[in-house]
């Protein structure tokens, strides 16, 4: 195609000024010399700080960048490593050594060299660059790999190589009506059979233009509606770029994948598919030529899938989160691991004077035991109370109070190093805000665990949003409360915890006591603040079943009621004292439905009670509307009510065989919150 002089003024004008032309090599090289010359101990420094703004992303985010990193790396357990693998030190711009070659092109050491100084020289590395459209024996970090079923490329890991030639962006001024409707294709076919026979197939029809390698500006290209993306040693260099346009590539569906994941690509939603053997080219152009929308769609959805490797500062944590879990996994990057250390701060009350110790609650302390049993050292913040004398009501002194709690929080904060850990339960406390804000700081991993949410429980203002907002990760109820601070402004990732842990040394319930009391039912709690026993006290329609309450009883009225029992109150830890046949979990005013604060706040949270059942053995009754009524139906622990009227029928529904199951799998769960398994669990995961 021949062109005006102010067509090739044009096509300059954009090549200069927007970018569309190939990347300049010795802006590359320069680039690359100046990352080579820095001191190695900057970017190793400044390492675990990158990594660490993965926990500060959107979940969403998090999950997209993750998804990406396994699929460049796919293994998950441990890389063997060959024994002559290469260390990084040996990596120069002198030497530059490979793991299969005895030199490696500059291109290829420079995108190389851009990530691995990050990482120690002592590391050891299996280093394949260049063209491979081969499977390796042994995992090997390389640009390409072919593209197979079931991850039998999992030993080519990929990484962002040969970016100057291959990751080009062009700014195409035409759209998609004003281009020529002809098929071009400009590529090298020397020693590339697939490219020499499409070109002795379609050279001479009318519609396409096609030729060896030749001096056709990038910007010439754009004159066309179909550029070809044909595959020549391993991947369709100029793919890249075509999609970025607003022509649309035109390939047979890829054999070799790269950074840029053609594995992943869509026929006919990416680009349009041709045969391997070419034969239908000019039969699938004209079906687009006559259905045009279809093919404005393909660009759109190209562009999408471009979109997503122009950022350059996330495809650099991509990369070095490949490399960080290829060293993990090769176990290189354990020993410095360990040298992490993990901590949790807790928040204790203390008063003078002959006053008992205000102690923790159960959920509180049984966290703290899950926590020092993997090997967090606990750090007490001691908040002392004053009293003038024995069994004499208790004061503090603001001022001295805040004094005293800030200065150990700054001792502690002194000892923490990057890369350390930070678990904190109490996170809406003043002083714990400061230890969070500068643990962050110091490029610590800060963990809070919620144990409630008022500004949830009793839908009012707080400042809550901003404080959850100071983490690197939070530890929630449920799906439903993440949901919930995510609707209201937390930006922190989120883990779900579903049930606290419960630890007992109290032998659980046995499975035949069990089913032998299916017509009790236990409620444990603060009986004074459950309303809604009220009403069920005067309920007359469950008369064969029998009700339990454990606790304070208040003012409540049992007396002559035949079908309530008052058992007194047990200690926490005592589930021993727990004797029935399920366990109810419900809070509010009504029978009806859970309503008020504590009833709708069901919607949200996992109730401590819960926990508590499970680790005596028994199932639940929960609200239909609850968080948790999902898992007990999948789990099969117990049953879901829409209200309290008439419990008796509904448990009469239960066959032996069914309720033996439910006890059988709701002692399974009790065994594991009896020992941390849940916390620990969601831990390891972290």
């Amino acid at each position: 195609m021949s062109h005006s002089i102010f067509e090739k003024i044009r096509g300059l004008w954009y090549a200069t000024v927007h970018h569309t032309r190939k990347n300049n090599h010795f802006m590359f090289y320069m680039c690359g010399f100046s990352k080579y010359i820095m001191p190695d101990g900057l970017s190793r420094r400044a390492l675990c700080g990158i990594l660490k703004e993965f926990y500060h992303l959107p979940v969403g985010e998090q999950e997209y960048i993750q998804q990406r990193v396994d699929y460049y790396c796919k293994f998950s357990d441990s890389i063997f490593l060959p024994d002559d693998a290469p260390r990084l030190s040996r990596f120069s711009f002198k030497e530059r050594e490979s793991y299969v070659h005895d030199y490696v092109n500059s291109t290829y050491f420079f995108d190389a060299y851009e990530y691995v100084r990050y990482f120690p020289k002592r590391f050891r590395w299996a280093y394949n660059p260049g063209d491979v459209f081969y499977l390796f024996p042994l995992p090997e970090i390389t640009k390409s790999r072919p593209i197979t079923p079931d991850d039998g490329n999992r030993n080519n890991i990929l990484l962002n190589l040969d970016k100057v030639r291959h990751f080009t962006w062009v700014y195409d001024p035409f759209t998609w009506e004003q281009k020529e409707c002809r098929i071009l294709f400009r590529g090298d076919v020397r020693n590339k059979p697939r490219r020499i026979k499409f070109m002795e197939m379609w050279q001479a029809h009318p519609l396409c233009d096609l030729a060896n390698t030749g001096n056709m500006t990038l910007f010439d290209h754009l004159y066309y509606r179909y550029i070809m993306a044909l595959e020549g040693n391993d991947v369709a260099s100029n793919l890249k770029w075509v999609m970025s346009s607003n022509s649309v590539a035109v390939m047979p569906r890829p054999t070799c994948e790269t950074w840029y994941m053609e594995g992943k690509l869509i026929p006919n939603y990416h680009y349009i598919e041709i045969a391997s053997d070419y034969h239908d080219l000019i039969e699938r152009i004209m079906y687009y030529e006559e259905h045009p929308e279809e093919v404005k769609a393909i660009v759109e959805h190209a562009h999408e899938w471009v979109a997503q490797f122009r950022n350059k500062k996330r495809e650099k944590l991509i990369s070095l989160m490949v490399l960080d879990k290829y060293f993990s996994l090769t176990g290189q990057r354990g020993a410095r691991r360990q040298k992490n250390r993990y901590y949790i701060v807790n928040d204790l009350v203390k008063l003078n004077a002959s006053q008992k110790v205000n102690a923790q609650s159960k959920a509180r302390e049984d966290v703290v035991h899950t926590l020092k049993s993997i090997g967090y050292k606990v750090c007490d913040i001691v908040n002392r109370k004053y009293s003038w004398g024995a069994y004499k009501p208790y004061h503090h002194y603001p001022f001295i109070t805040k004094y005293v709690v800030n200065k150990q929080a700054r001792r502690f904060i002194n000892r923490i190093k990057e890369g350390d850990t930070v678990f904190i339960q109490d996170f809406h406390l003043e002083h714990m805000q400061y230890i969070a804000t500068e643990c962050l700081a110091r490029k610590a991993k800060v963990i809070f665990l919620v144990h409630d949410i008022q500004c949830i429980r009793y839908s009012i203002m707080t400042n809550e949003v901003e404080q959850l907002n100071n983490a690197s990760v939070l530890l929630v109820h449920t799906q439903a409360m993440a949901d919930k601070l995510r609707s209201i402004g937390v930006i922190t990732p989120m883990r779900v915890m579903t049930l606290f842990d419960y630890y007992s040394s109290d032998p659980m319930q046995e499975l035949n006591e069990t089913l032998a009391r299916k017509s009790e039912i236990v409620f444990a709690g603060n009986l004074s603040k459950s309303e809604f026993l009220k009403p069920l006290v005067r309920e007359r329609s469950n008369k064969t079943v029998r009700f339990k309450l454990y606790g304070f009883l208040g003012d409540l009225k049992i007396t002559g009621n035949r079908i309530f029992s008052y058992c007194g109150v047990f200690k926490p830890a005592k589930t021993g004292s727990i004797i029935g046949g399920w366990g109810l979990v419900w809070d509010g005013d009504s029978i009806d439905t859970c309503i008020g604060d504590y009833g709708d706040y069901l919607r949200y949270n996992s109730s401590h009670k819960t926990s508590l059942y499970l680790a005596c053995g028994i199932p639940i009754i929960v609200w239909k509307h609850s968080s948790l009524a999902d898992w007990v139906r999948e789990e099969k622990v117990g049953i879901v009510v829409p209200n309290l009227r008439r419990i008796c029928k509904r448990i009469e529904t239960v066959s032996d065989e069914e309720y033996r199951q439910m006890i059988s799998n709701a002692q399974a769960i009790g065994k594991k919150l009896r020992s941390g398994e849940y916390l620990k669990t969601l831990l390891n995961e972290l």
